[in-house]
């Protein structure tokens, strides 16, 4: 219902795949997504230029 930063689009997608959000890894190229992805209690990762960059 919410887009992001909210973390319903996350918690949706795990609640479908029957995992455990704590068990969960976002890769992420913007930062209001990975805003959603910790809001969600997810672990994140932001993907900028073919590279990874924990946040």
């Amino acid at each position: 219902i919410n887009h992001k930063p909210h973390p319903d689009t996350f918690l949706r997608v795990a609640e479908l795949l029957g995992a455990n959000p704590a068990n969960c890894l976002v890769f992420e190229d913007t930062r209001i997504g990975l805003e959603a992805g910790k809001a969600a209690g997810m672990d994140t990762l932001l993907v900028m230029e073919g590279e990874l960059h924990q946040r």
